[in-house]
């Protein structure tokens, strides 16, 4: 039985039917929630129908109650008439049997149904709209106070709206029809009743909109702390080299004291509605009681009605508070949505334009066609500086092809532009005579090996980090790959904490375990065993000795025959043997030759091999 219902919610569906990430506006709250609930429909109906039921059982209590007190201060003591008997017998089915039952069907689809399943629907869908966002989104925002948004979201948007469909519809369930048995035997002795609904309406009307924007406060705090501890976690080698943990603990005491303010703000506010909400209630058992009595003095109800009454509002004011508090915990985690919402209800950043075509290789050829650039436009913030100005370079399928120059000089923003990480601003970048803006990105980035000068590797087995260039790959290719980069030695040796050793060994956060050098080596490792035809190196053996950097440069040229390769390097003899060498400054290519034709220009080509060359005096 608990599989069964287990198995309802699929928490892998497919949603691109239900993809809200890609507008141009972002949703309201509303659809937010809609784009969820819709998909789990026949589940939350399952829930709507078990509160309502509930609520109706619950109610029938009093009322038993009732008819048994009334039929008790009228019947004699050895006297017990069938029609009562029924309907004792009928109670204790209600209650020994339908009730025990009810609660357990309303668990079952709560907790075996939604509470696990629909809580990690969300989060898929929020990690996969998420990945796909651009590289840019990335570097605005904490890691940690991404993925904390996107853990926090779905289980704050699961339980209101769970909340919303047991507490609140119970509550009104419960208390219209106590209004409707009530009136039906006196108006009067459902009047009450009737006002306190309107005050409890107005009392949400006040305090709701309040309670949702401290909560929101309170969110995006909580958020802000999560990023600052995260952000001091991830970069723990920066605070140990410059000794700042005490600047660190400044950082995070700051996130702590506005946390901690916004907590205040949001908890003085629920104070206040609960105090409100329990005198209202007092109002409400004080004022029936009266009625009541005055009502059976009058002769106008009998002692069963004023039984059944006081246990009815009784139950009302027990479950507003009750309510209050689930709504005190809805518009909390409605704030949390919020603030979820503010990374996960973005428009995609550099995603698949929407008729995006797979990549198509044919040769390899690359074409800069007039490209210019600038990173600030990108924020929609006018800029005059281009850090890429009018550059064009055509590549040959095969070429090898280098670029230097200065920091700065737009090298590295070159090959961002090609990989799609961002669009150009004006030009076109083609490959293979198709441009990259229309492509679809995985696909063509299949088809790239890079290896970077800022390595960092996933908290996973040295397997698994090289098995990124090509998942399929045996454990045979992967450890040939390693030999290649000049990595199997180090590798042998590697044990963790739980020791786990060599290929299983697991590299700690960003790689952190392994030395600049290690990590350079297993990159290099993983574009072996990608072989892809198009070849990205920027600065890729920079943190290598030299002895070691001689022996990988042999694999490489081996692995460079045939493909295109762009490189980008600072150490000049790393690439003196490329067909053509760019130079860049400012954004502009000032130079392009071969290497020989470069010295024979005498430019700044020229100046940085002699610089290089040139003995160092002792």
């Amino acid at each position: 039985m608990y599989k069964t219902f287990e198995k309802m919610i699929d928490i892998f569906r497919d949603h691109d039917t239900h993809e809200i990430l890609d507008h141009n506006q972002r949703a309201s709250v509303w659809n937010f929630y809609w784009n969820y609930i819709s998909q789990v429909k026949g589940s939350m109906i399952l829930l709507f129908v078990a509160g309502f039921v509930t609520a109706i059982v619950d109610l029938s209590i009093p009322l038993f109650i009732g008819r048994i007190t009334g039929y008790v201060s009228h019947a004699k003591s050895d006297a017990l008439p069938v029609n009562e008997l029924h309907a004792i017998l009928i109670m204790a089915f209600v209650i020994i049997v339908l009730r025990p039952f009810i609660h357990f069907f309303h668990d079952l689809v709560t907790n075996q149904t939604i509470a696990a399943n629909f809580t990690n629907l969300i989060r898929w869908q929020n990690h996969r709209g998420l990945i796909r966002q651009g590289w840019g989104f990335f570097q605005n925002d904490f890691a940690g106070r991404i993925a904390n948004r996107v853990m926090q979201t779905g289980p704050s948007l699961r339980e209101s709206t769970v909340a919303t469909l047991t507490a609140v519809w119970y509550l009104l369930t419960y208390g219209i029809s106590s209004i409707i048995i009530l009136a039906q035997q006196s108006w009067t002795l459902s009047t009450p009743v009737f006002l306190w609904f309107l005050f409890y309406g107005f009392l949400m009307w006040f305090f709701i909109p309040r309670l949702t924007q401290r909560s929101n406060m309170l969110s995006k705090a909580r958020s802000g702390l999560t990023g600052a501890i995260v952000d001091s976690y991830t970069n723990i080698h920066t605070v140990k080299l410059f000794a700042k943990s005490e600047d660190e603990d400044q950082f995070v005491r700051d996130a702590l004291i506005s946390h901690t303010s916004a907590f205040w703000a949001s908890l003085r506010m629920v104070t206040t509605w609960m105090t409100s909400l329990t005198m209202l209630n007092a109002l409400l058992l004080s004022a029936t009681t009266g009625v009541g009595l005055w009502l059976w003095h009058e002769g106008t109800i009998s002692v069963g009605i004023l039984v059944t009454a006081i246990p009815l509002v009784w139950q009302i004011a027990n479950m507003s508070g009750w309510v209050a508090n689930n709504l005190s915990a809805i518009f909390e985690n409605i704030g949390t949505v919020q603030d979820g919402m503010r990374s996960v209800d973005r428009p995609r950043i550099m995603g698949d334009m929407p008729l995006a075509k797979p990549f198509v290789f044919e040769s390899g050829r690359i074409d800069f066609a007039d490209v210019s650039f600038s990173y600030h436009q990108q924020d929609g913030t006018v800029d005059e500086i281009k850090h890429i100005d009018h550059v064009s370079i055509a590549i040959a399928p095969g070429e090898r092809v280098a670029i230097v120059g200065p920091s700065g000089s737009g090298k590295s923003t070159l090959v961002s532009l090609l990989l799609r990480f961002f669009d150009v601003n004006e030009g076109r970048i083609l490959v293979d005579g198709q441009d990259v803006r229309g492509l679809q990105q995985e696909s063509f980035r299949q088809f790239i090996g890079v290896v970077s000068q800022d390595t960092s590797l996933l908290h996973r087995s040295i397997l698994d980090n090289v098995r990124y260039g090509r998942q399929n790959a045996t454990r045979e290719e992967v450890e040939d790959a390693l030999r290649k980069a000049r990595a199997d030695a180090f590798v042998l040796d590697l044990v963790d904490s739980y020791g786990r050793v060599g290929l299983d060994a697991q590299v700690g956060e960003r790689g952190v375990k392994l030395s600049g050098g290690q990590r350079q080596r297993i990159a290099i490792a993983r574009v072996f065993l990608k072989n892809a035809p198009i070849l990205i190196l920027d600065e890729a053996t920079s943190a290598l000795d030299s002895v070691t950097e001689q022996e990988i440069q042999h694999e490489l040229d081996a692995l460079m025959a045939g493909r295109t390769v762009i490189a980008i390097a600072h150490r000049i003899s790393t690439i003196a043997h490329f067909d053509r060498i760019i130079v860049m400054a400012n954004g502009q290519v000032t130079e392009m030759g071969n290497h020989q034709q470069l010295l024979q220009a005498n430019g700044h080509y020229a100046e940085l091999w002699a610089r290089q060359s040139k003995p160092m005096n002792r």
